[in-house]
């Protein structure tokens, strides 16, 4: 199965680039338009409900809990995940995009 993990392992960082790529976008954004901010946080508090129906169902299917990851984890793991992206956005508000540039990618949410 070391394939498997392999394969797995690019998923997962595949995944990550996307995220963060957005992530960084919205930054800068942020930067040149500040008041974009405040919709963005908006528009995350109206898609939570969403996010938390789908960690439902991701739980809990015809089979039970496919991989027995209790949902309390899942939402603890989810929340702080969206907690980690909305603080790195939170960071951009009163900075210049060439200052979002300058920064590493880890800072920014691409790593």
């Amino acid at each position: 199965m070391p394939g498997l993990m392999t394969g797995i392992g690019y998923l997962k960082r595949d995944e990550s680039r996307h995220i963060g790529y957005g992530t960084f976008l919205l930054q800068r954004l942020i930067c040149e338009h500040p008041g974009l901010y405040e919709r963005i946080v908006q528009r995350m508090q109206e898609l939570a409900p969403l996010a938390v129906r789908l960690n439902e169902e991701g739980t809990q299917t015809d089979v039970g809990n496919p991989y027995a990851i209790p949902l309390d984890a899942v939402m603890q793991f989810s929340m702080k995940q969206l907690q980690k992206r909305m603080d790195v956005l939170k960071r951009a508000l009163g900075k210049s995009v060439d200052e979002i540039y300058r920064l590493p990618e880890a800072v920014v949410g691409v790593d």
